[in-house]
């Protein structure tokens, strides 16, 4: 291994090499957003996205509820100042956030240059440069892209600036800080580097023992000063303004509570397994989070029936951890168990989705799905190769000994939380200085001087890796993700999108065939009896028609629509219900709609009890509306209709 001096942090060649990756790194993602700018899913947001965009608008309208941040805050206010410049246009944080994204190429060079010499370096910055989910992430309004930069910046400056420098540990500190409040599991990260550099200043020591005690304690002293700095005014500004003391954010409980409850099954997201808990579909209409994130809805819900009134959301991440540890502590073996599932989930090839199906992107980017020929099952071999090479005696440089530290604290929170590719992506980054120094090294065995046993036994820790990275353990890899592709559907319906929504509809309805629970996705129903009420066939349209009326997701607009549907595909057995469900609670306009439609059905199939309680109708409406002629005639007529013979009025 051969790694640079520690005489500058960047020369002239290391900053020539960063610009250009730097640019590589942009014009990838700049190409990529061009590509996807105008998907559906960009211009109708959804799930966490629509959440973030969501609470950035409350708080510039100043709407926002004097509460305890509910998530890390550098994000929201990243987007808030966005917003505030340039409106409230998604798009533009988007095209910023691809700038601040870039930077993930140079940071990672960095990284593997001072661990591992340029040439790992450059091959791990061109990784990050190109690597698929990081040009994926880049774009999306998550707290990843810019999380990243925080975390590989961390790294990066515990890597090349020397343990002497009396700036080091307040510098890492300030980055970790702003890596916490953006994303806080970063956290994790602190006390284990602080007890590794009080340790190092001892082994670095050359003078008495209250010399290196005094350096080590200084650093730790730093690094914790630089942290506070950051994170305690997010700390303080909970307790003024939210009163109660929560760190940085109160959604860890949640997260916990989703990987570890009863009815986890160690990767899904939905919060399952509240004891005893009878959702009341009450929430606060002034919380944006309230409206717009469901699991955050649910435990609030849970906990305020609980505690017998509303609660506040420290308590609700109180009562969310506090059900994950009981859950843990009854179940150690499923707990286990899943852990070491969700440890070699880790590792797996397969990029599990929380928010967006990242694989449909592939269909919709020409540049991502040609990107996405490298994926982690081919990366994830080399990595592992070079954290054994990196691991080896004559390697344990103080860099690298904080590296390897910060990489195992970001890895094994996986194992009690869920892991995504969302978890994932950042991490895989700070791995990429090891699959670049695993091929170096490959390369270097490549000579015919070498002796050729190192080579084949790398060839052989590469082969048994990429079998089990690749492999579907565990069944961790869904058929489809039935929720996020119905949200694909919604978005192509909400945003008139017919032509997209034609390229995914075999995944929309495959995903339909999965047996989705019970009235969960009635907007995708109505998008796929939207496509085919539109463009054929009717059967399908009349099925979809079906299925909305029978999980009780038609509004008054969507009756109309479906009853005509239904009447042109001649279904008096499908009508009936319809009108009958349509009765309900009818006022207003939609009662001259029901009148109308039943009349309707009642001339066309000679239905005489339709006649009766269309003339009921009409009577209702003739009160509401006495000096409307119309209502008089059509009751007249009726009752002359209801008075003929029944052969007449009633279908034979």
């Amino acid at each position: 291994m051969t790694a640079r001096p520690n005489a500058s942090l960047l020369g002239s060649r290391t900053l020539c090499w960063c610009v250009a990756l730097y640019l590589l790194a942009l014009g990838v993602r700049l190409v990529y957003y061009v590509q996807v700018r105008d998907n559906a899913l960009y211009a109708w947001l959804t799930l966490d996205e629509n959440t973030n965009h969501q609470a950035a608008l409350a708080r510039i309208n100043g709407t926002m509820p004097p509460k305890a941040y509910l998530k890390a805050p550098l994000y929201l206010y990243y987007l808030v100042g966005v917003y505030k410049v340039f409106g409230a246009d998604p798009g533009v944080a988007r095209f910023i956030q691809v700038f601040l994204a870039a930077l993930w190429a140079p940071l990672t060079f960095l990284i593997g240059e001072r661990l591992f010499g340029r040439p790992a370096g450059v091959i791990a910055g061109l990784i990050a440069a190109g690597f698929w989910t990081f040009v994926f992430f880049s774009t999306e309004l998550l707290d990843v892209a810019i999380g990243g930069v925080f975390y590989l910046l961390t790294a990066c400056l515990l890597v090349r600036l020397p343990d002497q420098n009396r700036w080091k540990w307040l510098s890492i500190g300030i980055v970790m800080g702003f890596g916490a409040i953006t994303r806080p599991n970063i956290l994790a990260v602190a006390p284990f580097l602080a007890v590794a550099a009080f340790l190092m200043a001892r082994r670095q020591a050359s003078q008495n023992a209250l010399s290196w005690l005094r350096s080590g304690l200084g650093r730790v002293l730093r690094l914790t000063l630089g942290s506070c700095l950051i994170i305690l005014p997010v700390t303080i500004r909970n307790c003024l303004v939210g009163g109660e003391w929560v760190l940085i954010g109160a959604y860890g409980g949640v997260n916990f509570y989703l990987a570890n409850n009863p009815e986890a099954d160690a990767k899904n997201v939905e919060l399952v397994g509240l004891p005893d808990y009878q959702p009341s579909n009450e929430y606060d209409a002034n919380d944006p989070y309230n409206i717009h994130c469901f699991t955050y809805r649910s435990g609030c819900d849970f906990t305020s029936q609980r505690l017998g009134r509303p609660c506040t959301r420290g308590e609700m991440n109180d009562t969310m951890f506090s059900l994950g540890r009981d859950y843990v502590r009854s179940h150690p073996g499923k707990f286990a168990t899943d852990c070491l599932k969700r440890v070699c989930w880790f590792f797996n090839a397969y990029e599990f989705a929380d928010n967006k199906d990242l694989y449909q992107f592939q269909s919709f980017s020409s540049l991502l799905a040609a990107l996405g020929i490298i994926h982690f099952g081919l990366l994830c071999p080399f990595m592992v190769l070079g954290t054994i090479l990196a691991l080896r005696p004559s390697a344990r440089s103080a860099g690298m000994v904080y590296y390897m530290i910060l990489l195992a604290c970001l890895i094994l929170p996986g194992a009690v939380f869920l892991t995504n590719a969302r978890f994932r992506v950042t991490i895989v980054c700070l791995l990429a200085p090891l699959a670049a120094y695993a091929i170096v090294q490959i390369l270097s065995w490549c000579r015919p001087a070498v002796e050729r046993r190192r080579l084949f036994a790398a060839m052989a820790c590469i082969a048994a890796v990429a079998v089990f990275s690749n492999a579907n353990l565990f069944g961790y890899r869904p058929p489809c993700h039935p929720y996020l592709v119905f949200m694909y559907a919604a978005a192509c319906g909400a945003t008139g999108r017919a032509d997209e929504m034609s390229r995914t509809v075999d995944r929309i309805e495959a995903a339909m065939a999965q047996g989705v629970e019970e009235g969960r996705h009635g907007r995708a129903l109505y998008c796929l009896y939207d496509y085919y009420d539109v463009n054929g066939p009717l059967d399908k349209a009349v099925h979809y028609g079906q299925q909305l009326l029978e999980k009780r997701q038609l509004d008054a607009n969507g009756t109309k629509r479906v009853f005509a549907t239904f009447t042109k595909a001649d279904r008096p057995d499908l009508i009936r219900p319809l009108l009958a469900a349509t009765a309900q609670g009818i006022t207003g306009a939609d009662l001259l709609f029901l009148a109308e439609a039943t009349m309707q059905y009642a001339e066309r199939y000679r239905d005489h009890k339709a006649l009766q309680d269309a003339l009921g109708y009409y009577q209702r409406l003739a009160a509401q509306h006495p000096a409307e002629l119309d209502y008089h005639r059509k009751i007249e007529l009726m009752t002359r209709l209801l008075a003929a013979p029944a052969s007449t009025t009633s279908r034979p």
